[in-house]
């Protein structure tokens, strides 16, 4: 990719990073101390295997009704759907605190123009929801829920958010119990003094 290409795609490349910097901006939101508020297993919809999902309602950029209005919606399974709505639907809602303090994220298109293609990035507040490790662990299968760059740009910023972490906020988020997990993956080491 030629320099002319980034400069001349700069504005997007921008709000792709600004996409990068809010995807947990649900993290800064005093419901995420709630009970709850940094996630929860959504134990009325039905089990995966032996275990319900664990929803995480600070990444809910979208109320229901929203959610229902999206593309993707009718391509999730019933499962995922429920689980959605579980984030959308619970008090601390990411959405519902944007709602309470009058504020919206910004949901610019993300276009990339190259030679190699033109291609439609979601908005911000899809970013917002899909960011995830879960699209990235999931990936071939987002592929048929998500159009194709949706699921391409979710899944490397789901990714990179699970190797930026240096630990996990409880065991249910993923958490090997005290060992730091890094972008190198699992330390064996036990953390100490904490």
């Amino acid at each position: 990719m030629a320099l002319h290409t980034l400069a001349n795609n700069r504005e997007n490349i921008l709000l792709a990073e600004l996409a990068a910097w809010l995807h947990d901006v649900g993290k800064c939101a005093d419901a995420f101390l709630q009970p709850e508020g940094m996630g929860f297993e959504a134990t009325n919809c039905p089990q995966r295997g032996r275990n319900y999902t664990r929803v995480n309602p600070h990444k809910a950029a979208f109320s229901d009704t929203d959610l229902e209005s999206k593309s993707f919606w009718k391509k999730l399974s019933p499962t995922a759907r429920c689980e959605r709505r579980e984030e959308a639907n619970h008090n601390t809602a990411f959405w519902r605190t944007l709602r309470s303090l009058n504020l919206a994220l910004p949901n610019h298109t993300i276009v990339v123009d190259c030679a190699e293609s033109n291609q439609s990035f979601p908005g911000i507040s899809d970013l917002v929801l899909w960011g995830r490790p879960l699209t990235a662990d999931n990936y071939q299968n987002f592929r048929t829920v998500l159009l194709q760059p949706m699921a391409y740009f979710s899944a490397i910023l789901g990714w990179g958010h699970k190797k930026a972490h240096m630990e996990k906020e409880d065991k249910a988020d993923g958490s090997s119990g005290r060992h730091i997990d890094s972008p190198f993956g699992h330390l064996k080491t036990e953390m100490q003094g904490l």
